[in-house]
């Protein structure tokens, strides 16, 4: 199994790097775990024009990222996605890897969201919350629910 983070920019605030690498070094127990951290676009954002443009370009940068990546299932975290518990999650995730293939990739968008055209790509679109969490806090949560998720299939006893 191989686990692929795409999102942009990079982790700049230790203790959450920290935590990254904490939650990443749990999940390589299942397989391989590896960041594509996409070029952060870095425009000002002085209209609504502006950030659409902004996360168009995001968009573009991610998609890139996921060429070239063997089939599987693909997960967008966004806040209009599906509220999940984490027994669904991982049901969810569970069943696609049968269908679909054996590399996971979830894609976090930047601070104003996600490209329509990389949510049209997805195989499903999960939301955390439907309150708004800190882009790099956002990355450690979706680490964090794939390794539980992956030790609910497993049977482990991370998750109570």
């Amino acid at each position: 199994m191989k686990f692929v983070f795409i999102l942009p920019g990079k982790i700049t605030d230790h203790h959450i790097q920290a935590l990254l690498e904490r939650y990443s070094r749990y999940l390589r127990k299942y397989g391989i775990v590896e960041f594509r951290w996409t070029k952060p676009v870095k425009k000002a954002v002085k209209s609504a024009g502006d950030i659409e443009r902004r996360v168009e370009e995001e968009g573009r940068h991610i998609i890139h990222a996921m060429e070239n990546l063997p089939r599987g299932p693909r997960v967008v975290f966004d806040v209009k996605g599906k509220a999940m518990t984490s027994e669904e999650f991982a049901a969810c995730l569970k069943e696609m890897s049968n269908v679909i293939g054996p590399c996971m990739v979830f894609v976090i968008g930047g601070p104003y969201g996600l490209d329509e055209e990389v949510k049209r790509r997805a195989d499903v679109s999960v939301s955390f919350s439907r309150m708004t969490l800190p882009h790099e806090l956002a990355v450690v949560v979706a680490v964090e629910q794939v390794f539980r998720a992956m030790s609910i299939i497993h049977g482990e006893h991370y998750h109570h």
